[in-house]
């Protein structure tokens, strides 16, 4: 049921769909409601299980559900809250939030382009300077707009990031032949297309990385890549190195390679690590994908006692129930979360059609 729901979820949040995919997510929430009616018939009562049966009908009538999603106006409560507390004499807060709110929406308007009246009585816009400012990522994010997408921000090509450093803030610089093992270094020069490989020369380590897509991957986190034979693989990133050569600048990563195999659980892919080095050059990274441990294959326990939790950015020592993974064996097996809301839906093992056939 969980599962079902989760990929439902990944289902409304598309940007768009055709015929199959209303199809779909038709027969997926068919397949919940016979769930609900065999094991849990008193969720019938829900408001929000009956909305699931109205749900391919309004995608049809209205479009994709983001188009009118509630995010865009949730994203304003802080702006209103700030407005509250932010006046001077605290006598006749409604109507002062009101016209604080009232000249945000104002200003909101007039700097996406919208047309306003000017003391001469002549309707203009705002420049064409300040409106690609609010098309700006950062600008997109503070305003709350529900668009994202930052197409100068999505065509950077995948850079390293957080080079490790010395004490005075330097990046470390060492020499090339330090790289172990040398062998990987070569293979990956020959991926670059260098002409003639060598381990004369000097490298800066990094912590991580951005792929393509723009996902900031860090060490120790799963990552997609296409592989020699341009094929998508899964790994773990381990570390980044920009190689400076003569007259040349190259950068690879390193990962622990994963092996996709043809079975599957919950409908999601299994994926076999078993402490294998690869080198990849970094123009070949194309996005994080959330990777979970098998917990049930792998005989995972759960204990009570003190952990440590992250709430509002501190670290707080609690006493709850945790998993204790078992990574005492020669493969570590994972699975593809595909119902994640960050796994990429463009790769042939986290397909949505493929995986809800598989549940």
């Amino acid at each position: 049921m969980t599962c079902l729901l989760a990929l439902i979820n990944r289902m409304v949040c598309k940007d768009s769909f055709d015929d199959e995919d209303i199809q779909l997510l038709d027969n997926l929430v068919k397949k919940y409601l016979q769930i609900v009616e065999e094991h849990l018939p008193q969720l019938k009562n829900k408001v929000k299980t009956h909305l699931l049966t109205h749900l391919t009908d309004e995608i049809s009538r209205h479009g994709p559900p983001l188009g009118y999603s509630e995010d865009v106006f949730e994203k304003r409560h802080g702006v209103i809250r700030a407005k509250l507390f932010n006046q001077e004499n605290q006598l006749a807060r409604s109507r002062d939030t009101a016209i604080l709110f009232g000249k945000s929406c104002v200003f909101l308007h007039v700097l996406m382009g919208g047309f306003f009246q000017t003391s001469d009585a002549i309707w203009t816009q705002s420049t064409k300077s300040v409106q690609e400012l609010a098309q700006r990522k950062e600008m997109i994010d503070f305003l709350g707009h529900l668009s994202t997408k930052d197409p100068n921000y999505e065509s950077h090509m995948p850079v390293l990031l957080m080079p490790i450093r010395c004490n005075n803030k330097k990046a470390i610089l060492q020499e090339l032949s330090s790289f172990h093992p040398q062998c990987l270094l070569l293979q990956g020069l020959v991926d670059l297309g260098t002409p003639s490989p060598t381990v004369d020369g000097k490298m800066i380590t990094y912590q991580g990385c951005r792929s393509q897509d723009g996902s900031v991957i860090k060490e120790g986190m799963s990552l997609a890549y296409m592989n020699r034979e341009n094929e998508v693989e899964i790994g773990l990133f381990k570390r980044g190195y920009l190689i400076l050569l003569e007259n040349q600048r190259k950068s690879l990563i390193t990962v622990e390679k994963g092996h996709i195999q043809t079975t599957s659980f919950l409908g999601c892919p299994i994926v076999h690590l078993k402490n294998e080095t690869d080198v990849v050059p970094l123009h070949r990274v194309l996005s994080y994908v959330p990777l979970v441990h098998h917990c049930a294959h792998s005989h995972c326990t759960i204990r009570e006692g003190r952990t440590t939790i992250r709430v509002e950015q501190e670290d707080k020592d609690v006493y709850k129930r945790f998993v204790v993974h078992n990574m005492n064996h020669a493969i570590r097996v994972y699975v593809v979360n595909v119902f994640s809301l960050k796994c990429p839906s463009e790769f042939p093992f986290s397909d949505l059609k493929t995986c809800s056939k598989k549940l």
